[in-house]
């Protein structure tokens, strides 16, 4: 199945609850994505198709988990106190969560916007 003919059909993927267990600590992450048919079913311009995606997704991720994933690869620390810092992972009742959003070709998480490759958007991002 070629991934225009998933748009075109409309399409939806959704994992209600995936939870993580681990003597570290815990991960909980819910994700739901439609593929909506553009106006035009005949599109096949990828950026089109992208603009008429939507998504939701939250992540909970405990600090020992994510202390153990940072400290796995070359950086991590670094990396997940930067997430943190910048406010893609937020402290919420002792973990980190990240609430995910995606809306007419735009990502934010925690209502902070992630530039994504391509030109996606239907308008620029502002500040």
């Amino acid at each position: 199945v070629q991934i225009d003919e998933l748009f075109r059909a409309g399409s939806e993927f959704r994992i209600d609850q995936l939870m993580l267990r681990a003597a570290q600590g815990d991960v909980d992450a819910r994700l739901d994505l439609a593929l909506t048919p553009p106006p035009d079913r005949a599109q096949t311009d990828p950026a089109a198709l992208m603009r008429s995606a939507t998504g939701n997704a939250d992540l909970t991720i405990s600090p020992g988990i994510l202390s153990a994933v940072a400290g796995s690869v070359p950086q991590g620390a670094d990396l997940a106190a930067t997430l943190v810092a910048l406010g893609y992972l937020r402290e919420s009742e002792g973990d980190y969560v990240a609430e995910v959003r995606y809306r007419s070709g735009m990502l934010t998480i925690n209502g902070l916007p992630l530039m994504l490759p391509g030109n996606f958007s239907a308008a620029p991002l502002t500040n």
